[in-house]
C-alpha cells in the first residue's frame, strides 16, 4: 500500500511526495521445463517524488477533449537495496470537433540499482497492445501512442430477446512504438530495436469505468495478421 500526498501550487501544477510498504514475492524460475529454482521473498520501501502539470480539459462521458499533461517522478528505495527509479510520461490532446480527438503520449523510464526491484515492461494493454502481456522485460523503456478517438455509437435500443439500451460507445484507431534496454548507452541503437503494433478498438462508459476492447497487430510483412485482443477495464491515456 502507499501513502501519496498533494502539495498544490495553483490551478496547473502540484508536488506529489508519499511512500509505501510492499511485501514481495519472485519465484525465479531459470528453465521453465524444469522444476522452480528458488522462491525469493522481500520487503520493498520506496519513497516517492514527483512534478505534476495538468492543464487538460476532461469531460465524464467522453474523456480529455484537450490540453497536456506532464509527469516527472521519482521512487528511491533502500529495502532490500538502494535504487532509483524515474519516469517522465508526457501527453498531449488536440481537438479536432466537439466529440473528436488525437491524443499523444511519449514515456520512457529507468531504474538504477536494485537488481530484485522490478524493473519495466513493455507488452499488454497499456503499452505495447500488439505484444503478449509482459513479453519484453528491462530497466530501461521507452513507449509512445498515438490514438484517434471519435464517437462510434450514441444510442441503441432493443426489445428483444430483453429490453436493453447502450449507449455511448467511442471507437479509437491507435499506434504504439517502444523498445527496451539494459544500459543507457544502448538507447542510442534504437532504431534496430525499436518495435510496433497498430489497432482499433471500442470504448463503452458504463459509470464508473471503461470497457475497453483493442484489436492490436504487430507491424510486420502481412499487413493484418492475427491479432491479439485485449478486454480491459479502466480509462485510456
Amino acid at each position: 500500500f502507499n501513502f501519496i500526498t498533494l502539495f498544490p501550487l495553483n490551478k496547473f501544477f502540484r508536488f506529489e511526495i508519499g511512500t509505501g510498504f510492499n511485501y514481495v514475492e519472485r519465484i525465479i524460475d531459470k528453465d521453465l521445463y524444469l522444476p522452480i529454482d528458488r522462491i525469493d521473498y522481500f520487503i520493498n520501501l520506496p519513497i516517492y517524488f514527483a512534478n505534476v502539470f495538468d492543464r487538460s480539459n476532461d469531460f465524464y462521458y467522453i474523456g480529455i477533449k484537450d490540453g497536456e499533461r506532464t509527469y516527472l517522478g521519482f521512487e528511491f528505495g533502500f529495502l532490500p537495496e538502494i535504487y532509483l527509479k524515474y519516469i517522465f510520461d508526457a501527453r498531449k490532446y488536440f481537438r479536432i470537433t466537439p466529440r473528436s480527438n488525437f491524443a499523444f503520449r511519449f514515456l520512457i523510464a529507468g531504474k538504477n540499482g536494485g537488481e530484485r526491484i522490478l524493473p519495466f515492461w513493455l507488452g499488454g494493454p497499456n503499452t505495447l497492445r500488439g505484444y503478449d502481456l509482459f513479453e519484453f522485460v528491462h530497466s530501461y523503456i521507452f513507449l509512445s501512442s498515438f490514438e484517434l478517438r471519435v464517437p462510434f455509437l450514441d444510442n441503441l435500443k432493443l426489445s428483444f430477446p430483453l429490453p436493453l439500451s447502450i449507449s455511448n460507445i467511442r471507437g479509437v484507431l491507435f499506434i504504439d512504438s517502444g523498445f527496451g534496454c539494459e544500459k543507457i548507452e544502448e538507447m542510442k541503437k534504437f532504431k534496430k530495436k525499436i518495435l510496433g503494433d497498430y489497432g482499433y478498438g471500442l470504448r463503452w462508459n458504463l459509470g464508473y469505468f471503461n470497457l475497453k476492447l483493442d484489436f492490436a497487430y504487430k507491424f510486420q510483412k502481412k499487413f493484418f495478421g492475427k491479432p491479439i485482443v485485449w478486454l480491459t477495464f479502466g480509462r485510456d491515456f
